[in-house]
């Protein structure tokens, strides 16, 4: 019978997907320890703009850097650089450093496409600075920085345009893992 063999078959395909690491393109860094500045203005949307060189990348978290004593929650945004159109959003827990949260439904990126990373918040608690020579914060490989985003006076929703240079605002980033998309067809009457 062919039922053996596809019970292994899905088990190894089950695993496998399971076992994919995720990976954070600015690696948890501290923004504390690389000097940055906190404060910067309410109702706005700091970020960056990346492009994917990598086939297989799939978003399945998005975080951010909450400056010690922070109590409003940032509203963590994807969106398609070029449709300007919203991807993905999730608003992390309220804590100290790094806070992440799961995307309900997560959104597999386009080889080649530029996609930009937000955080909202109705407060100013941000960091900031000028990341030029700091790698850590300009990512390249898979996820590579291009530059970053920004919007005053907006909501959660409002598409970041204006372009700062060599900029990390905001500190937020997506968590993702790589692989090819895995399609099992069992074939009925082998074995």
């Amino acid at each position: 019978m062919f039922r053996l063999p596809l019970v292994v078959c899905l088990m190894a395909v089950f695993f496998a997907s399971a076992a994919l690491a995720q990976t954070y393109p600015l690696n948890q860094s501290s923004p504390v320890t690389d000097a940055f500045t906190s404060g910067g203005v309410a109702n706005c949307q700091r970020g960056w703009r990346f492009q994917v060189n990598a086939s297989g990348v799939t978003v399945s978290q998005m975080g951010c850097w909450y400056p010690d004593g922070t109590t409003s929650q940032k509203t963590i945004s994807l969106f398609d650089a070029n449709s300007q159109a919203l991807l993905a959003q999730v608003t992390p827990s309220v804590g100290t450093g790094w806070r992440w949260a799961n995307l309900t439904t997560p959104v597999a990126l386009t080889n080649g496409g530029q996609y930009i990373v937000t955080g909202f918040t109705v407060t100013a608690s941000y960091y900031f600075r000028s990341v030029t020579g700091m790698t850590q914060w300009m990512p390249t490989g898979t996820i590579q920085y291009l530059d970053m985003r920004y919007a005053n006076s907006c909501t959660s929703t409002t598409f970041p345009s204006s372009t700062l240079s060599n900029y990390q605002y905001g500190v937020v980033d997506i968590g993702y893992t790589t692989g090819p998309g895995i399609t099992v067809a069992a074939t009925a009457g082998t074995s």
